[in-house]
């Protein structure tokens, strides 16, 4: 189970009776840290490890237990899904950078024309896309028959 201390007791409430003998195991933010320490989590990584391990189905928890050796997978499998790759066909990126530009250029002049200078949010988003477009490298060069 995973929650906050109120949603795990009426969880509880709802699976067993009031007077069914159990053995309850806390794991806590700071022990999944502690015991993933040596790859430094955050805390908001150490939150989801948390979360991967109490959504671990029970009749695997029955069978298998939960090992803190496997902490850091879960961490790390947390990790790659923050840095998950996709394929995208050329093509199809060149066009949303030139819509994503476009967007940017219009809410550049927008700001001009009101008078403020153009947010930090325009300015990064902008960086960000000249560094998409660095990755690219030039566009291929087009024959008369495209055109």
């Amino acid at each position: 189970m995973y929650g906050n201390r109120k949603q795990i007791c009426h969880q509880l409430n709802k699976l067993f009776i009031g007077d069914e003998p159990l053995a309850v195991l806390f794991w806590t933010e700071a022990s999944i840290a502690e015991a993933c320490g040596q790859f430094d989590p955050t805390p908001e990584e150490a939150i989801a490890v948390l979360q991967a391990v109490g959504n671990i189905p029970y009749e695997r928890y029955q069978a298998e237990g939960v090992d803190p050796a496997r902490f850091p997978e879960f961490l790390s499998a947390h990790r790659e899904t923050l840095t998950k790759k996709v394929a995208v066909p050329e093509a199809w990126l060149r066009v949303l950078i030139d819509h994503a530009g476009n967007d940017i250029q219009l809410q550049t002049e927008m700001a001009w024309q009101s008078g403020i200078a153009t947010p930090f949010s325009i300015t990064r988003s902008e960086y960000q896309l000249n560094g998409l477009k660095a990755l690219l490298g030039p566009e291929p060069a087009t024959t008369e028959d495209e055109n």
